[in-house]
This record gives C-alpha cells, structure tokens and sequence, in this order.
C-alpha cells in the first residue's frame, strides 16, 4: 500500500502479458493500517510487543519505523486516517 510504485510500473506489463494478476498479502501491513500505530509507537497489548528481535515482525516494524522512515511514515499513517474518516470508513 506504501510503495505501489514498482509493483505497478515495473511488473504491470507482465500482468497485461501473462494475463496474470496479484493476491495482496497481508493488507493491513502486520497491524499498520489499524490506527493504533499513527502516534508512532506500540500500544499497550499491540501484538508488536509480543515478538522477539528475530521475528518477522521486527523486520516488518524496522522497514516502516526505522530511523528517519518513522516521521515519514506517522504523516502517510495520519492522511489516510483524515482521508478514510472524510470518506465515512474505516
């Protein structure tokens, strides 16, 4: 949902080729798109807290809050709050 751009461009023509499609893995973003997480940090009882440093989800939660990536991604989290509630959704 964040970075759609090479998905789309670089692999859009090989769908249209193959006549072949995609299947969305994981649409919420391990938990992402929830809401709890648009302050930039975990709740308490967040699943986030209950995985080791060799989980998956570390990696998940490092590629999107990480560093610099946190700001950046707590501003894409909050739009899509505004956006979702001015469009009546969830």
């Amino acid at each position: 949902m964040f970075v759609r751009e090479v998905f789309e461009k670089d692999y859009g023509r090989l769908f249209d080729i193959h006549r072949m499609g995609s299947t969305v893995w994981s649409p919420l973003c391990g938990g992402l798109l929830t809401g709890k997480y648009n302050e930039g940090g975990v709740p308490e009882g967040a699943r986030w807290n209950t995985f080791n440093e060799n989980s998956y989800l570390k990696g998940v939660w490092d590629n999107y809050f990480a560093g610099e990536k946190k700001e950046k991604l707590v501003k894409i989290l909050k739009g899509l709050a505004a956006l979702a509630a001015e469009l009546g959704i969830s």
